[in-house]
């Protein structure tokens, strides 16, 4: 009976070890050439972890990358929500593809000099504008989030 007791105890310490381990995020480091913007990467990050398909959407209907390009370059290319986002956001700037900008950084291994390539220098006004439509962005973002969140907080009070 001890040994079944032991193993049983064993087997359920397992289980809980495991899914704290699995349910652990990985943060991603960035390296933008400004500490703000590297932040309000990973802030992106975490709310695309939260609400992978309000992301998507998002970001797809603000920029010239599609649902399925999304998909393709966080499902099979394994890059961060973050790093899609800031790629469009690069292209935009720039005029090049996103696809463009991708590659560029697949090769640089890091936003900063991808976007010194495209001519968008930390402390530039392109940058600045950069950085402010980014920060605007994702407290619009927040706010929404926040009021919804508020919005079901009432409603399941009522009832």
């Amino acid at each position: 009976m001890k040994k079944i007791l032991t193993l049983i105890l064993c087997a359920l310490f397992f289980v809980i070890l495991s899914s704290n381990t699995l349910g652990q995020e990985l943060t991603t480091a960035y390296n933008t050439g400004d500490a703000d913007m590297d932040s309000h990467l990973v802030e992106i990050n975490e709310s695309a972890s939260s609400d992978y398909e309000a992301f998507k959407d998002k970001l797809s209907e603000n920029s010239e990358i599609t649902d399925e390009e999304i998909d393709r370059y966080i499902n099979e290319e394994n890059m961060e929500p973050a790093d899609v986002y800031y790629a469009s956001v690069l292209s935009s700037a720039s005029d090049r593809p996103v696809s463009e900008v991708m590659g560029m950084y697949k090769e640089k291994k890091g936003w900063g000099a991808v976007a010194q390539e495209l001519g968008i220098k930390p402390g530039s006004e392109e940058f600045h504008e950069l950085k402010a439509n980014t920060v605007k962005k994702i407290k619009k973002d927040k706010e929404k989030k926040n009021k919804g969140d508020k919005h079901k907080k009432k409603s399941k009070n009522k009832k």
